[in-house]
């Protein structure tokens, strides 16, 4: 049995030293074939790979950081994780049963008196989540544009985290183009259709290539 501290930052690092938190290995980024049943892996996964993680046997413990607004996405050293009240907090997390695109039709999306949320997936695994999380609501629906299979793959790793919130999701089954000059015509024939006028819709554009989030919001 091992303790893997997962981490790239010099701060969390610092932090665990100065917590007298005891590790035999550590890694820049875990991969799960690392990872052995009763092992303890210390850090702040991505969701889908804590749950590998617990799927192999091993403990799970988060990093929790109460960070302030403005200090949100800037390296923080160590007393700034004293001072965001840096803890351990133990998970175990297993995925929900795989969400099939049929089980969510458009007819699902026209309950009114709630949002739309459009996302535009991202290579980066639940990079999209923060900017959800932070304007979706419960009953509010996610609609993913994924302009390759591996994206569709990201949206579903986010399902297990959305719908426990419920929030419903759904994927535009055909492919959205990259080139902004072929998306208000892809936009017209495959997004307008799912989104009921009495609905308001958000645009999360941090996925993508810049001109194609531009074009997807003009569009």
């Amino acid at each position: 049995m091992r303790t893997i501290l997962v981490t790239r930052h010099l701060g969390s690092l610092f932090w665990a030293y100065r917590a007298g938190i005891p590790y035999d290995l550590m890694v820049e980024h875990l991969d799960p074939e690392q990872v052995a049943e009763g092992d303890v892996v210390v850090g702040t996964l991505p969701v889908h790979l804590a749950a590998e993680v617990c799927g192999r046997g091993a403990r799970y413990m988060h990093l929790v950081i109460d960070v302030p607004a403005e200090q949100r996405g800037r390296e923080l050293r160590r007393r700034d994780l004293d001072r965001c009240n840096a803890r351990l907090v133990e998970f175990r997390i297993e995925p929900a049963a795989p969400v099939r695109e049929q089980a969510l039709p458009a007819a699902r999306l026209t309950d009114g008196g709630h949002k739309v949320v459009v996302a535009i997936a991202t290579d980066q695994n639940v990079a999209n989540l923060p900017p959800i999380l932070h304007v979706a609501r419960s009953g509010d629906s996610v609609l993913w544009l994924c302009s390759k299979p591996s994206l569709r793959e990201r949206a579903r790793w986010a399902e297990p985290v959305l719908a426990p919130l419920g929030l419903r999701t759904l994927q535009v089954e055909s492919d959205c183009p990259t080139r902004a000059t072929e998306i208000p015509a892809w936009v017209a024939a495959h997004v307008r259709p799912l989104l009921p006028p009495d609905h308001r819709v958000v645009l999360v554009a941090n996925g993508g290539l810049k001109p194609m989030s531009r074009a997807v919001e003009e569009a």
